[in-house]
């Protein structure tokens, strides 16, 4: 029997996850990914030049480590070799390590025990809606209910708004003015449900120990190769081609050479906007099934503008633990800090990449795109790479018990300290007034949700998978990137009658005391009959109070009966 060819069209963490399963149960892998690295947009770049990356990453942990969500991903890095050990080695728990001497306590940026007791009798009613409807009725009518307006509607205060709203970019990696009920309380559940809390300072939560495709995807490519694995950089895929109504080839330029290349099965691993353009330029594919035509409503939706700057000094300084971050709320922009150069100081020299001069590197992320700075009072996209720089880390200095909170190595006050060089990703360009990139991140945006592609087409050897995908968690994240990728190449290995590669399916059962409620709106919804919710004119505590009173009911009866 031939062995049968799989052709991955991406080199993101879904593309290389569904190599790794593919090849380990004999298939005939090759990956096109048009970028000179791995990684997608979790990817990071070295080379001779001080490390930059397109936006820093957390971790979740995952059941096995004590909390978390991402189960699929700890699982496969434990899988991956790096020398002795496991590229799971390489995560360093958030928040915790040895103490770097600096004496000051930094705050996390999130205090909810500031939020008021109207408002939070407000947002516990919001979520007990989700909590109570079934899941196809959330998905029907509330993923394209957006949170923030929805919220302006009961008056929260800023103080709260900052709390659960202005979060969301930092910690989710939602647009916070765009995001849907349905995926705050989707996120709210998974938290719930797997004891995960990245905002405590104990919670499950990692970043890797050097850069990221240092701390991975280099040990991942490595391995992958050895196996057999063929992964072509630089390599663009210009045309699918389909012969009855199967893709049979794709047309790739690599070293200005256009080439075809013919497999048995296909998988898409690309983002959403380029494999839309690729499906737009073949009227067969295009017309083959509905979920490949709703990419284009789907891509307007869900464009983010999100990434990370790194700020490269002459001077080391330090918040109170080695593996650390700071959120700073106020800030205009959402920033986001990763200490790197402590964080990565056991691990990774930093020396041999930036040079002496160069003594320490904080990766800033930038979440907010469309706000007014507050120093040349225009929004991130309006401004060039050198304003971006400016207003960051003058929205920086601004922060307050942020700087009091950080120690400068010579002692000197943090207020003189100054980055000496700077570095934005290289997809971000500014022209004609405006600084955009050519890959975008997607977002969880409202009226998203039912556009996402499964991983099955009506096309039967082509397949999705990316962490836009329909996936359990639901979250655009790196979870729900390994998930589709095991779940694409699970898809192949069903058509071939071989047993499936293991996949965990992100835990979204809550408890038994909303099971009555979901049972009951199930059959309510699809009887087209409106939600419990509207009987109480949206007070969704008065049901869940209904259905603690009838149980206790029902067990004084079954106790006292006995």
């Amino acid at each position: 029997m031939d062995t049968m060819r799989v052709i991955i069209l991406g080199g993101g963490i879904a593309g290389l996850t569904a190599a790794h399963i593919l090849i380990h149960k004999g298939f005939d892998v090759t990956i096109f990914e048009r970028n000179d690295i791995v990684g997608g947009l979790a990817r990071s770049s070295a080379g001779n030049d001080c490390p930059s990356e397109y936006s820093w990453r957390v971790f979740s942990g995952s059941q096995k480590t004590g909390g978390g969500y991402y189960n699929n991903l700890i699982n496969l890095l434990q899988q991956i070799p790096d020398g002795d050990k496991s590229v799971f080695n390489n995560l360093v728990p958030i928040l915790r390590g040895k103490s770097t001497g600096c004496d000051k306590d930094m705050p996390l940026g999130l205090d909810f025990s500031t939020i008021s007791w109207k408002d939070r009798l407000t947002l516990i009613n919001i979520l007990l809606q989700g909590f109570t409807s079934c899941n196809e009725r959330n998905v029907e009518e509330l993923s394209c209910i957006n949170w923030s307006e929805y919220l302006a509607t009961h008056n929260i205060d800023e103080q709260t708004y900052k709390m659960v709203v202005r979060c969301l970019g930092p910690f989710l990696g939602f647009d916070n003015d765009k995001a849907s009920i349905y995926d705050v309380n989707n996120a709210a559940e998974i938290l719930f449900n797997t004891n995960y809390n990245p905002f405590y300072p104990h919670g499950d939560a990692y970043v890797t120990n050097a850069p990221t495709n240092i701390a991975w995807f280099d040990p991942w490519v490595k391995y992958l190769r050895k196996m057999g694995v063929r992964i072509h950089t630089l390599a663009t895929v210009t045309d699918i081609n389909m012969i009855d109504n199967e893709i049979e080839s794709v047309n790739v330029i690599i070293n200005r050479e256009r080439k075809t290349y013919y497999a048995d099965y296909f998988i898409s691993a690309l983002p959403v906007e380029s494999i839309l353009h690729l499906a737009k330029k073949n009227a067969e594919l295009w017309n083959s099934d509905q979920m490949i035509r709703n990419l284009e409503p789907l891509h307007k939706l869900s464009r983010q503008i999100q990434c990370s700057i790194q700020f490269y000094f002459d001077k080391r300084s330090f918040f109170q633990r080695q593996y650390s971050l700071a959120y700073l709320p106020n800030c205009v922009w959402g920033i986001i800090i990763e200490p790197e150069g402590t964080v990565w100081q056991d691990t990774f020299d930093l020396e041999k990449y930036c040079g002496s001069d160069i003594r320490d590197v904080w990766s800033l992320g930038i979440c907010v795109s469309d706000l007014n700075g507050i120093l040349f009072n225009k929004p991130f996209t309006e401004c060039n790479a050198t304003e971006i720089a400016l207003e960051v880390w003058y929205q920086v200095q601004q922060e307050p018990n942020f700087g009091v909170n950080v120690c400068v190595e010579d002692g000197s006050d943090f207020k003189d300290l100054f980055p000496v060089y700077y570095k934005l990703w290289d997809s971000f360009q500014f022209k004609d007034g405006k600084m955009d990139t050519w890959e975008p991140k997607f977002a969880n945006n409202t009226c998203t949700k039912k556009l996402r592609p499964k991983t099955k087409t009506n096309i039967p050897n082509f397949y999705f998978s990316g962490a836009f995908c329909d996936t359990s968690v639901s979250i655009y994240c790196m979870e729900g990137a390994t998930e589709s990728g095991i779940s694409a190449a699970n898809e192949i290995l069903k058509s071939e009658g071989i047993s499936y590669a293991p996949i965990i399916k992100t835990d979204r059962a809550m408890p038994y005391i909303f099971a009555i409620p979901r049972a009951i709106d199930y059959a309510m919804f699809k009887l087209k009959i409106p939600p419990l919710n509207k009987l109480v004119n949206g007070q969704t505590w008065i049901i869940l109070l209904l259905f603690v009173i009838i149980i206790m009911l029902i067990i004084w009866y079954v106790v006292n009966k006995n």
